[in-house]
């Protein structure tokens, strides 16, 4: 097999932790690495050298914060801009992973103002024409970009000992320290061997105000989680898939088994329920056939024995899907379904 050669685009002061990540990532991995750490000295001005590095290149990744950088004087766009626009004119095979929001950033390397708004507006056409990827962290890029590279070069890392086994096991370790401390993890992405309990719903508009989702085009499905072990009972019982990601699991059906990769979401606002309805209706309760409309407040003690105490919930969690795994689900995962 031919060594493929990759082109790491992104803005550097801001993401220097990152480029370092993915870097050490890819040297596991029989690939040329190509970026502005190893440009050096050359003649030629540097927006030149980029689009001459990316024209020697099989694979470009495009790594995505919340900085525009240097822009070309006379057309106005970004350099990353016009190394990813020169990537897709070659048809390179395109890797996009953009800053998540919930991500920590210092201040100092957020733009404003016009750069803002060119970078969203790049961020948006990324988005239009690519299935993007998330990061929070230069460790979780390093973890997203391992991953992919398997299926990029048709084979493992250096570390062939890396199995499914493992990713789930790290799995594990992540929702156990997201039920505990949902902040502080929020936005991993995990790996999941699920099954859909239930056929799918519309998300509500709760849910969809709290995770920044698109309402009208996000469903809910009910999941056990069959892998890793023991988060039946717990409060992960819900996936959520956006609007761009419906087409790449539907269609969904109750009963199914899924390897997929999911975000741990939290949220601290509270929601009143998490399905929606397209139809008004008025909820109607039966007593000692009496019948009460739910907005008509009367005397309980007439109609109940016993007082009931409903707890509200402080903050919400739910997964987010985000893509398919690109491995089989193994004969020896269901050893203990029956159990």
């Amino acid at each position: 097999m031919i060594m493929k050669t990759v082109f790491v685009s992104s803005t550097y002061r801001d993401l220097v932790d990152h480029r370092r990540e993915v870097w050490g990532v890819l040297e596991d991995f029989d690939v040329d690495v190509r970026g502005m750490e190893q440009f050096g000295a050359r003649s030629e001005e540097p927006i030149e050298t980029c689009l001459n590095e990316v024209e020697q290149s099989d694979v470009y990744v495009g790594i995505i914060g919340y900085r525009l950088g240097s822009v070309h004087d006379d057309k106005g766009i970004s350099f990353t801009q016009l190394e990813y626009e020169r990537a897709r004119d070659l048809d390179l095979e395109i890797l996009i992973y953009i800053i998540d929001e919930e991500a920590e950033v210092k201040a100092k390397h957020i733009d404003k103002g016009s750069d803002l708004e060119k970078l969203q507006s790049f961020k948006e056409t990324l988005k239009n024409r690519h299935t993007i990827d998330t990061f929070t962290s230069s460790n979780d890029i390093g973890e997203k970009i391992r991953r992919d590279f398997r299926r990029v070069t048709g084979k493992s890392s250096c570390d062939e000992d890396e199995s499914l086994g493992e990713e789930i096991e790290n799995s594990k370790e992540s929702i156990d320290k997201f039920l505990l401390v949902p902040k502080k993890v929020s936005g991993k992405e995990i790996l999941l061997d699920i099954e859909f309990s239930s056929k799918p719903f519309p998300a509500s508009r709760g849910i969809c105000k709290a995770f920044n989702l698109e309402f009208g085009a996000t469903v809910g499905v009910s999941v056990d989680i069959r892998k890793p072990n023991g988060y039946n009972d717990s409060d992960l019982s819900h996936l959520f898939i956006g609007t761009n990601n419906i087409d790449r699991i539907w269609p969904i059906e109750k009963g199914s088994r899924h390897l997929v990769y999911s975000k741990l979401q939290f949220t601290e606002k509270e929601i009143e329920s998490i399905k929606t309805r397209f139809k008004s209706e008025t909820k109607k309760y039966y007593k000692d056939s009496i019948m009460m409309n739910q907005s008509i407040f009367t005397d309980s003690s007439k109609y109940f024995e016993k007082e009931t105490v409903h707890l509200e919930a402080e903050g919400n969690v739910i997964l987010l899907f985000t893509k398919m795994a690109d491995f089989e689900i193994e004969d020896s995962t269901t050893s203990e379904d029956s159990e």
